[in-house]
């Protein structure tokens, strides 16, 4: 396991990084999330699971910082190892959860219903894409978080990513982003970018 998070290690951000988007000060759930992901991101690199994390967790490491309140933690895994991703999820006491999208699979931990893992295989995202699947999971960790390495899609997955999902989401009528995660998410992009 790794070792646990104080708030005062969440307040340094790289020197050169300026996100617009205001100066986040991460609750004590907010670490407590953090800190699960860092533990489930650790027993997998243990157990040879290969995942990767995009979304806000994923463009946050790439940013090196929190940026601001997450909900869940978005991974991308083989096909071959979705079996062990959920036999280690549920080792950890992480329950199923019932998820509208056909292609991802939800777990959370009953005492923590605010915070969810949830999971969808590169084959399935590479259909949908040109990307091949070393652009999703890198073979080398490319991020960090609280000084734990770890691997995220690079910058061109990342943008795919949201490609898809935006276009998942008007077919399926779900409801939009929020505004100000996309102004968050756009603000990161210019930073990583620089």
């Amino acid at each position: 396991m790794t070792d646990q998070v104080s708030f005062e290690q969440t307040q340094t951000k790289p020197e050169a990084a300026t996100v617009e988007v205001g100066s986040y000060l991460p609750s004590q759930e907010q670490l407590q999330q953090i800190q699960a992901l860092l533990d489930i991101l650790k027993q997998c690199d243990e157990q040879g699971i290969k995942i990767s994390v995009a979304g806000g967790y994923g463009l946050d490491g790439f940013y090196g910082s929190l940026t601001r309140d997450h909900h869940d933690a978005d991974l991308l895994v083989r096909d071959a190892q979705e079996a062990d991703l959920i036999s280690l999820l549920e080792s950890n006491g992480y329950v199923r959860n019932k998820v509208t999208d056909q292609d991802v699979v939800g777990f959370s931990k009953p005492e923590s219903e605010h915070f969810k893992i949830e999971f969808a295989s590169t084959a399935k995202l590479t259909q949908l894409t040109d990307l091949d699947s070393s652009h999703f999971l890198p073979d080398e960790p490319n991020a960090t978080l609280l000084g734990q390495p770890f691997t995220v899609p690079d910058l061109p997955a990342q943008r795919e990513i949201i490609r898809i999902q935006e276009v998942r989401a008007k077919a399926n009528n779900w409801t939009p982003y929020p505004s100000e995660k996309i102004a968050n998410r756009d603000a990161i992009f210019r930073e990583i970018g620089k």
